[in-house]
């Protein structure tokens, strides 16, 4: 009787471990796409940012001034 009252216990800690890990993923994953949302929508969609950037022919990254606009 101990010995299956141990093994059962052993399984429900288990159990209990791996509900603490689903739920700290599930936590870490919903802060990390709010963390992405919040990066598209401070640069954009289709913005690139980085070392990939192509500032040949508009070094600063400005925009173009259309004075029609």
């Amino acid at each position: 009787m101990t010995k299956n009252f141990s093994r059962a216990f052993t399984l429900i800690e288990l159990l209990v471990v791996i509900a603490i890990i689903v739920i700290l993923v599930s936590t870490g994953y919903s802060v990390y796409s709010r963390v992405l949302d919040i990066e598209t929508m401070k640069f954009g969609p289709n913005t690139v940012v980085g070392s990939f950037q192509d500032t040949t022919s508009n070094p600063l990254g400005l925009k173009h001034w259309d004075p029609t606009q």
